[in-house]
């Protein structure tokens, strides 16, 4: 993906979660930017994606290259999850985690955050409603 097509994932069943998993696996994130309010039923989590370079155009017709732009490198982009009725956080390394995956039971309507266990999360939904999105 380049940084000329910003990510947006609208998360509403477990086909839409597992292309947000997708997108953000390998990313990391630190332990501080995680927050859930219980007031307005939100939990909200910041990564930082890896971004491929952009592809330029050359002087010889129909061919273009990829550019590596160190500094344009990474993307943050921001997870969320609305109507979550609780959450269930424990962050065990503040700096280096990187996500694995995001997991949906629809037995229990819950969603969880597998950073091979960096961080234990586990999210109460009464739906599956969220996004992922560049910022």
């Amino acid at each position: 993906m380049t940084m000329g097509e910003p990510l947006y994932v609208r998360i509403a069943d477990p086909a839409t979660l597992a292309a947000a998993s997708d997108a953000l696996h390998d990313a990391p994130f630190d332990g501080n930017d995680i927050r859930y309010d219980p007031t307005t039923q939100n939990f909200d989590m910041i990564f930082r994606r890896e971004v491929s370079g952009r592809l330029a155009p050359t002087r010889f017709r129909n061919v273009c290259v990829e550019v590596e732009e160190p500094e344009q490198r990474w993307a943050k982009c921001r997870l969320t999850f609305r109507q979550v009725e609780d959450a269930d956080i424990r962050i065990n390394v503040r700096r280096g985690a990187e996500l694995i995956d995001l997991e949906y039971d629809s037995g229990t309507d819950t969603v969880t955050v597998d950073a091979g266990g960096a961080v234990d999360i586990v999210l109460r939904v009464t739906e599956l409603d969220g996004e992922l999105a560049d910022i």
